[in-house]
């Protein structure tokens, strides 16, 4: 063989940044889906994901390395974690303001509940004295 022929002849093997992209990719859409309560893991996974497969594709295409599949692969599978996971945190968000307004309002109620609480006796003292002074004012007793 010569050795002009060997060097046209190698296939350019698939380079780091395309792999580490399209795991990057993998692991993050299937975190993106919630389970176990993992979603919040696939946000950075996935952007990183999305960078290291930009960069591969561009290697690429400049004919640096190959594995412009894999590179691809890894960017659609994390752009695809990506878009869950903001629906994700957009979901949670909703429900964590929902639940913080709620427990806002419970808070405050048992504020003004504990206030009235408090002064029932001097409530109920000035009301049982109204009381007197209205059947006072009545003269029922006078007739």
């Amino acid at each position: 063989m010569e050795e002009g022929n060997l060097n046209n002849t190698v296939e350019k093997k698939p380079q780091g940044q395309a792999i580490a992209g399209m795991v990057l990719g993998i692991v993050g859409l299937l975190f993106s889906f919630g389970a176990y309560c993992v979603w919040f893991l696939s946000l950075p996974l996935t952007l990183v994901g999305v960078i290291l497969s930009a960069l591969a594709i561009k290697k690429c295409s400049a004919g640096i390395a190959g594995g412009k599949g894999m590179a691809i692969a890894g960017l659609v599978t994390s752009i695809i974690g990506l878009i869950w996971t903001v629906i994700w945190m957009i979901v949670w968000g909703a429900i964590f303001g929902a639940s913080a307004a709620a427990y806002d309002s419970y808070d405050d109620i048992y504020d003004n509940y504990d206030s009235y609480n408090n002064n029932w006796e001097q409530e109920f003292d000035k009301a049982m004295d109204d009381y007197q002074d209205a059947i006072d004012d009545l003269d029922y007793y006078n007739y």
